[in-house]
């Protein structure tokens, strides 16, 4: 079968649906079939592989930071711009359909796989309709609560942001929810297009050996590290893990912080650790290259999540795949990612310093977990996923599909 997969978002940027979409990628091409990935022209694609192919795109905010002075009275409309700007990832597509349709007809696509509802996924779902191609759809970001901080709060903004997202669900063939959080949002807001819970698999190379990560940042083999994996955004909530550790490094002096990952909050969790007094107890790395990553998780000892909204939390499936206990913000996918593990769920940064603390008092405890997780890591073997993703396609492509884009979407909800 000939499937593509679209992505607004593609290394080089980091995130959960580029490490999605490639490991699904990676996997189906494991079977047999062969697979392209369509999305925007972030890197001069020089070291892409040839199944990747990359659209033209104008830079909203390269219009913005150029010295243009835009006037708007009403601050909804100032929302909204914002809003197109953000959920297209700061592009519009220059004739995307076109260059798509061009991609789609060389290729001979059976199957169209998109992973957003804005961009290059509103394209390709027309283009799907036009064609007569199965489309199917992975809820992976609820934009109602992804923008929250970006845009000024404001009841319509997310109402259009909500009711679109759902719309384009209802108009997909398929819709894949990560979770059953996800499917129960999906049910909620009225989505009569089939659902079926299918998690990210993760592949990771647990082999990988953290004693090189330990001595290029001179960390002590018998200081127990605890890691952060995440944007660094507000609403990853990093800022609550720095505040955490530091009580804890007071209480524990030989522990360590790796926080990885990049973000417009970096600045100001450096300051933050710095007038915590624990700036050379954390180490902040920027962004690691996939490959690399496996040796900052298998570096550490407790792994501290503090997100407010995940759809899954792919990083959490790696740190059990490493066995690494977890401190968790308590919210419904994480619990059910982390089900059976004995993973810590928390709802304060007094839980999550307790529990840290606990942690490291109690090694039976923290064997325990770890193996635990390791067990539950299995879960998420990426192989068995990536059929359960193929079966939907091989079943849209023995019947007829397709709603008009345009026809009116069931859809009633408005609601954030």
């Amino acid at each position: 079968m000939n499937i593509a997969l679209l992505s607004n978002t593609y290394w080089p940027f980091t995130g959960g649906v580029p490490v999605a979409v490639d490991t699904l990628a990676n996997e189906l091409m494991a079977m047999g079939h062969r697979v392209i990935i369509i999305t925007f022209t972030d890197a001069d694609g020089r070291d892409d592989p040839d199944y990747v192919y990359r659209i033209s795109f104008v830079n909203f905010p390269g219009l913005l930071n150029s010295g243009l002075k835009i006037s708007c009275r009403n601050q909804w409309l100032w929302n909204l711009f914002w809003l197109l700007d953000t959920s297209l990832g700061g592009r519009v597509a220059v004739s995307a359909r076109e260059q798509i349709r061009d991609v789609i007809d060389k290729e001979s696509i059976d199957v169209i796989h998109v992973n957003q509802p804005f961009g290059l996924g509103t394209q390709a779902l027309k283009l799907a309709r036009e064609e007569g191609i199965p489309c199917v759809y992975t809820f992976h970001t609820q934009y109602e609560h992804y923008l929250k901080g970006i845009l000024v709060e404001n009841p319509l903004i997310s109402s259009i942001i909500s009711h679109h997202s759902y719309r384009f669900a209802n108009k997909s063939d398929y819709v894949i929810a990560p979770s059953e959080a996800i499917k129960e949002l999906l049910i909620r807001h009225r989505v009569t297009s089939p659902i079926k819970v299918i998690p990210t698999g993760v592949r990771v190379h647990t082999d990988t050996g953290g004693q090189a990560v330990r001595k290029t940042l001179g960390i002590n083999n018998n200081t127990k590290v605890f890691i952060s994996v995440s944007r660094l955004s507000a609403a990853k909530n990093v800022d609550k893990i720095i505040h955490a550790f530091s009580s804890i490094h007071s209480i524990k002096p030989d522990t360590h912080l790796l926080v990885v990952g990049d973000g417009k909050q970096r600045k100001s969790l450096e300051k933050k650790a710095g007038k915590l007094g624990v700036a050379n107890a954390i180490t902040f790395t920027g962004n690691i290259p996939r490959k690399e990553l496996w040796g900052y998780y298998a570096a550490s000892d407790i792994f501290l999540f503090a997100s407010r909204y995940e759809s899954q939390g792919i990083v959490l499936t790696e740190a059990m795949a490493f066995g690494l206990p977890v401190i968790c913000l308590d919210i419904r996918a994480a619990r059910e990612t982390l089900e059976g593990t004995g993973a810590f769920l928390v709802d304060t940064v007094d839980e999550m310093i307790e529990k840290g603390i606990q942690l490291l008092e109690d090694k039976y405890l923290m064997s325990e977990i770890s193996r635990r997780s390791r067990q539950r890591a299995k879960a998420f073997d990426p192989q068995s996923l990536a059929r359960s993703v193929f079966n939907i396609y091989e079943s849209l492509s023995r019947h007829p599909v397709g709603i008009p884009y345009f026809q009116h979407s069931p859809v009633q909800s408005w609601e954030a």
